[in-house]
């Protein structure tokens, strides 16, 4: 049911939520629960580079800053987080220098940065799906990049018995 070709109708729209809940109570589907794949349409991912060691707040205000000019909507309209990546090599930033200490040639050439990935999807979209959700009996739980969603299933069916209809 977590999947977008659940809820969406060959032209794009939404199926109809009433429907949706007259065939869950038909079918004996008894789970209420919906983690749903946002459409790539919805979905907009970034990585940035910014310095380590910038407190939590402080690296919120950061990212909001930066990502107003990289979303293609208004970050006041959008819902966004983010995770730390894996920090990038140490990259070159100041050339060494034969005359310098081994030590303070590697501290220079260091930069502190770190890999920021950050996802946003449009607001009204979200507020959208859980209305449908709820007019379907349903309570949104989790949404998620397709590539995760399709993570999380292959992951499920490889430790559980499934029935396909």
């Amino acid at each position: 049911m977590g999947s977008e070709a659940a809820v969406r109708m060959p032209d794009g729209s939404w199926s109809d939520p009433k429907w949706v809940r007259q065939v869950r109570q038909r079918s004996g589907f008894k789970a209420q629960l919906l983690a749903k794949a946002i459409p790539r349409e919805q979905l907009h991912a970034v990585q940035l580079q910014v310095d380590s060691g910038i407190p939590l707040r402080q690296l919120r205000a950061v990212l909001r800053e930066r990502l107003q000019d990289v979303l293609p909507w208004p970050l006041h309209e959008c819902l966004w987080d983010f995770q730390t990546a894996a920090a990038p090599e140490a990259s070159l930033s100041a050339a060494p220098d034969s005359h310098r200490a081994a030590w303070l040639n590697r501290a220079l050439q260091e930069q502190p940065v770190q890999n920021i990935e950050v996802l946003a999807m449009p607001r009204d979209w979200t507020g959208q799906c859980e209305q449908w959700c709820s007019q379907a009996g349903l309570q949104l739980v989790r949404l998620e990049p397709p590539w995760q969603a399709s993570l999380r299933w292959q992951s499920y069916v490889q430790n559980h018995h499934v029935g396909l209809l």
